[in-house]
């Protein structure tokens, strides 16, 4: 059964709330889209649902920045339809739970160079 995830850009009606979220293919580092239309966690802006695919590596990152300008989120690995680790992400540090190698790792941290994502340390929890 293939998992369901949101991709949404929106934000607050006074603009001082955004949710980001976005579904990056780990093997070729491409951003995935859906079509299927849904509520999203603003008023303003798009949402839709996308059905990963069983087969292959995909990384799932859901950021919101408040009214200080902090940004929290939540990081997925998805792996052959499975949830490999879960992490948090607070204070430009990215804290990953479940059993994933180094490599991986540094994989991780060449998606969110390439899309500018401001990390300082990845730290793994067993």
């Amino acid at each position: 059964m293939p998992i369901k995830l949101t991709i949404e850009n929106t934000k607050s009606r006074t603009g001082k709330h955004i949710a980001i979220s976005i579904i990056i293919d780990l093997k070729d580092f491409s951003l995935l889209s859906g079509k299927t239309a849904s509520k999203g966690t603003y008023s303003q802006g798009k949402c839709n649902i996308i059905e990963v695919p069983d087969r292959g590596e995909f990384l799932y990152i859901w950021f919101v920045r408040n009214l200080r300008g902090r940004v929290i989120g939540k990081a997925k690995i998805i792996n052959d339809g499975k949830i490999e680790a879960e992490g948090k992400y607070k204070k430009l540090k990215l804290r990953i739970k479940g059993n994933i190698n180094k490599e991986k790792v540094e994989l991780i941290k060449a998606v969110l160079n390439k899309y500018k994502i401001p990390i300082k340390r990845i730290s793994i929890l067993v």
